[in-house]
């Protein structure tokens, strides 16, 4: 399990506290607020379950190519970047 699976199921389940919270005692803010959170939350735990399935699927030297590729296309989406 990925670091970002833990930390998205954290903030989903605070999400849903604060909305229901929201709904229990009226307040719109407070259950938009926790719908929001609920959502990066699963879109985190997503995200991490995609971490932990391309490191299982790849071995180093493919995530260092794949890591290196993605350098690369970040530096040519932002020409104004500095190389390292």
């Amino acid at each position: 399990m990925h670091k970002d699976e833990m930390k998205g199921a954290a903030k989903e389940a605070k999400g849903s506290m604060k909305e229901a919270a929201g709904k229990l005692t009226g307040n719109d803010r407070m259950r938009a607020e926790g719908a929001a959170e609920k959502t990066e939350g699963k879109v985190q735990k997503s995200v991490g379950s995609v971490k932990d399935e391309a490191r299982f699927r790849t071995g180093p030297c493919l995530r260092t190519a794949l890591f290196a590729a993605m350098v690369r296309s970040l530096f040519k989406a932002a020409p104004g970047l500095a190389r390292p």
